[in-house]
C-alpha cells in the first residue's frame, strides 16, 4: 500500500513539473507601453524629490498682522504685526523666526522634541527642561 501511494506521489509530482511553461510570458504591446510610462513616472518622482524646495514667498495683510505665504508649499507665519500682539506666546510661536527654527535641518543626534524645547526658551522665554 505504502509503494503504491509513494508511485502515485512521484508520477503525479513528474506530471506536474511536466506542465510547467518554461517560456516567458509575451507581453503585449498596451503592457509594454504601460511599464515604460511607469519607468518614466518613476525617474520623474525621483528626479523631483531631489529638487531642493525653491521658497517664493509673498507678503499678505489681515487686520493688523502682515503673513509671509509661500504658495509652494503652502505654509505661512506671521512677518510683522504689533508690539502688543508680538507678547503673546502663541503670537510669537506664529512667528517667522520661530517657525523657521522649528523647520530648519534637525543636526545629527538631534530630535524634534529637543528642537521644540529650544524654539520655546529662545522664542517664547520658556525654561528648558531638565534632561
Amino acid at each position: 500500500m505504502f509503494k503504491s501511494l509513494s508511485a502515485i506521489a512521484m508520477a503525479s509530482g513528474l506530471l506536474l513539473a511536466g506542465c510547467t511553461d518554461s517560456k516567458p510570458a509575451v507581453e503585449s504591446p498596451a503592457e509594454k507601453a504601460q511599464d515604460e510610462k511607469i519607468q518614466e513616472l518613476t525617474k520623474r518622482v525621483s528626479a523631483l524629490e531631489q529638487k531642493p524646495v525653491q521658497h517664493h514667498y509673498e507678503l499678505r495683510s489681515e487686520g493688523l498682522r502682515t503673513w509671509r505665504f509661500d504658495p509652494g508649499t503652502g505654509d505661512s507665519c506671521i512677518k510683522l504685526t504689533s508690539k502688543a500682539d508680538w507678547k503673546e506666546a502663541d503670537t510669537i510661536r506664529q512667528g517667522c523666526e520661530y517657525q523657521d527654527y522649528v523647520k530648519a535641518p534637525l543636526d545629527q543626534g538631534e530630535d524634534y522634541r529637543s528642537r521644540i524645547a529650544d524654539a520655546e526658551y529662545i522664542y517664547v522665554g520658556k525654561s528648558k527642561p531638565v534632561k
